[in-house]
């Protein structure tokens, strides 16, 4: 028992180490990393642009938040009993943070926003659309959802392993483990139960 207690363990350090090196295998250099940045005037992020440059036409205020400012703000939408963030939190977040965030989430007068399950999460899967990604994989899900990458934060915990959370990926519908304080390429969508 013990001999395959030790070999669970190895292939679990070695699953998370490759979807780890894989998830840092590019840089899409939308980071808002200064000294990374290309500078090429046609991003909405904190460079060395002039404002004329910012933007390309200059339609946007720059809000210095690196993002491109063309996105509609965040709504929610109703599926069956549960109302979701129509986005993700859209930034790199732990799962510890993915709690927080979302415990403090107020949006549309709301305040009562959870983590979602594997199965909540795995029934907005749809391979017959996808949306390009902050990130290096699309994601397939319903419309009108949109997310910054295609990895998604679950409220569940691996019950053995307290400091491994379960995630969704958008990109082919798979369930994997992460370690919680990883926050590399990893998101959080909101989801509510609808009252009766």
């Amino acid at each position: 028992m013990k001999r395959a207690h030790t070999i669970f363990i190895l292939l679990l350090a070695l699953l998370l180490t490759a979807a780890t090196a894989c998830k840092n295998s590019t840089d899409d250099d939308d980071d808002n990393d200064a000294p990374a940045d290309d500078d090429n005037g046609d991003d909405d992020d904190d460079d060395d642009t002039t404002p004329a440059d910012d933007d390309d036409n200059n339609t946007l205020p720059d809000d210095d938040t690196g993002d491109d400012d063309t996105e509609e703000p965040c709504g929610t939408v109703i599926i069956g009993p549960l109302e979701w963030t129509q986005c993700d939190n859209g930034e790199d977040i732990n799962h510890y943070d993915a709690i927080s965030y979302v415990k403090l989430l107020e949006l549309d007068g709301k305040n009562d926003w959870r983590m979602p399950s594997r199965a909540e999460l795995q029934s907005l899967y749809d391979e017959s659309f996808t949306q390009d990604t902050d990130c290096y994989l699309p994601a397939h899900i319903v419309e009108p959802f949109r997310l910054s990458c295609s990895w998604q934060w679950t409220g569940e915990v691996v019950s053995i392993y307290e400091d491994i959370a379960w995630t969704v990926g958008f990109s082919h519908g798979t369930v994997t483990i992460e370690i919680r304080d990883n926050s590399s390429r990893l998101r959080v969508l909101a989801v509510r139960d609808l009252p009766d």
